[in-house]
């Protein structure tokens, strides 16, 4: 189910507080939602040298 979420999230059609409270496992679900950010933060910082 949480990788379900994490999916949809992706996709953007369901926020992060739904991925957050219906998720199974919430804390590991924070951290992979950080990371999601981080990756996404770093990949425009490259497009913004370029």
């Amino acid at each position: 189910l949480d990788s379900f979420l994490l999916e949809k999230y992706e996709a953007g059609m369901i926020a992060e507080e739904e991925v957050i409270t219906k998720a199974q496992d919430p804390t590991t679900i924070l951290q992979k939602l950080g990371e999601l950010k981080a990756a996404k933060a770093a990949a425009a910082a490259e497009e913004t040298r370029r």
